[in-house]
């Protein structure tokens, strides 16, 4: 999920395992051009590894590729994403301690984003919800997290402290809510009850991405008392990407005249 440069040839990786959590390991001459497991220990690869361990930090042994992820790692966008899932697993693992479950979203959602880019910002949301709910903190969207009450069909509003949708008359006393809609909520539930594969038939516009983005992420920025620094890299890199496709455009029509 991260390196780091150690000397001139060596790199700390910080590994996700399914059975031992996050782990910190050195993978020694790494960094020289003529190492046998630099191609299995680059970002966003899925490997088996055979480690040493040692008091502080282990030795990475023996390494070998399941997955690389080569055509995700070719797509600027798609790295942005793939950056963006690794930190915020990172975030929401602990040092060894199991996280199966987790390893599994990430490994699903990095084949989908390989798949098919366009479904990226949905797959996102996705992740972002089930890190949440693997995590124990799964937003209540059915009943108000204050009255208990059933959610109506009306604007609503999304309490960080509580973690969940409070009707209205429940939130004009709390300070750290803010107002949702409608398809918003019912995106919520859907993200948090089906599979992915069911999830990837919703058709979302993109102000609705909008709002679940400022809901999800306010809600992890809350939870992990900080802010991540990838969601920025995301949008910065699809604009980037959005003013290429333009110019790319542009010149081809001139070119055909």
């Amino acid at each position: 999920m991260r390196k780091v440069r150690l000397g001139e040839a060596a790199r700390v990786l910080t590994i996700l395992t399914p059975h031992a959590g996050k782990v910190a390991a050195v993978a020694k001459g790494v960094c020289r051009s003529q190492s046998k497991m630099s191609g299995h220990l680059e970002l966003f690869t899925h490997s088996q590894l055979e480690l040493a361990r040692g008091r502080n930090l282990d030795t990475v042994v023996n390494c070998q590729t399941i997955n690389s992820f080569h055509h995700l790692k070719n797509n600027l966008l798609g790295m942005a994403y793939a950056t963006y899932f690794c930190e915020l697993a990172d975030a929401f693992c602990e040092r060894d301690l199991e996280c199966h479950s987790l390893f599994l979203l990430l490994i699903q959602c990095l084949k989908q984003l390989e798949h098919n880019i366009n479904d990226a910002e949905l797959v996102r949301s996705y992740f972002e919800m089930h890190c949440l709910i693997e995590s124990g903190y799964c937003p209540q969207s059915r009943l108000c997290v204050n009255c208990s009450q059933k959610i109506k069909e009306e604007t609503n509003y999304f309490c960080l402290k509580s973690g969940g949708i409070m009707c209205p008359a429940c939130a004009q006393f709390e300070s750290f809510s803010f107002a949702v809609s409608v398809p918003a909520i019912k995106i919520l539930r859907l993200l948090s009850e089906e599979k992915l594969d069911v999830c990837l038939r919703l058709k979302v516009k993109n102000e609705q991405f909008a709002e679940l983005n400022q809901i999800l992420g306010r809600f992890i920025s809350f939870i992990l008392e900080r802010q991540l620094r990838t969601p920025s890299w995301i949008a910065k890199t699809k604009a980037v990407c959005a003013s290429s496709s333009a110019a790319f455009l542009y010149s081809d029509n001139n070119y055909q005249i």
